[in-house]
């Protein structure tokens, strides 16, 4: 008799953990934070983690911004970056902007145009995760690269609620250069912006 009862415990057991385990790769084929002002939402496709919705509270209702997106960059070099400026062309004449006359800024203006500030010093690698899972009040991602392996961690800021702290590390397997710029949140075409 308790051998049958083990037997049936078992089974049903076995049962029970299948359908847990089921629902639980189920409810990870979608990631969302939300916090009463913004509301973003991240869908697995074809085994990347893609952004399909980033909107946030107005006074007529929730308005999404964009295109959401979910792409991430990293720029690797194993050369050290220059400090040069970039050329500013316009209408293919090169501009010396500032002028002179703002001697105070230009110095400033000028190390802020550099290949690493402007995302165009090294080679540039764009992916969009194939992990992610959610920790309490944090969404997190991660995603081996030729250079080690990529992880971010998105949560909103406690003290200013329109605010989202994304903070991103990358594990290297090689030495070099490396720029790890902001994830793209969503994307606008030019025809959408207005002045």
């Amino acid at each position: 008799m308790i051998e049958c009862f083990k037997k049936i415990f078992s089974k049903v057991l076995f049962v029970v953990l299948c359908s847990v385990t089921s629902m639980s790769i189920c409810a990870q084929e979608s990631l969302s934070l939300s916090n009463g002002k913004i509301n973003i939402l991240w869908e697995k496709h074809e085994g990347k983690w893609v952004m399909t919705l980033f909107e946030g509270k107005t006074p007529e209702g929730y308005k999404m911004f964009g295109r959401p997106s979910g792409k991430y960059n990293l720029i690797y070099d194993n050369v050290k970056p220059t400090i040069k400026p970039l050329a500013i062309v316009e209408n293919g004449d090169t501009l010396d902007f500032p002028e002179q006359t703002f001697r105070y800024v230009k110095p400033d203006f000028l190390r802020a145009i550099s290949a690493v500030p402007m995302n165009r010093a090294g080679r540039y690698s764009t992916f969009f995760p194939d992990r992610g899972w959610k920790e309490g009040g944090t969404v997190v991602f991660e995603h081996p690269t030729e250079y080690g392996v990529y992880k971010a961690k998105w949560e909103f800021d406690d003290k200013y609620h329109s605010d989202i702290n994304v903070e991103i590390s990358l594990t290297v397997n090689q030495e070099g250069y490396y720029s790890l710029p902001t994830p793209t949140i969503s994307t606008l075409v030019e025809d959408d912006l207005g002045w």
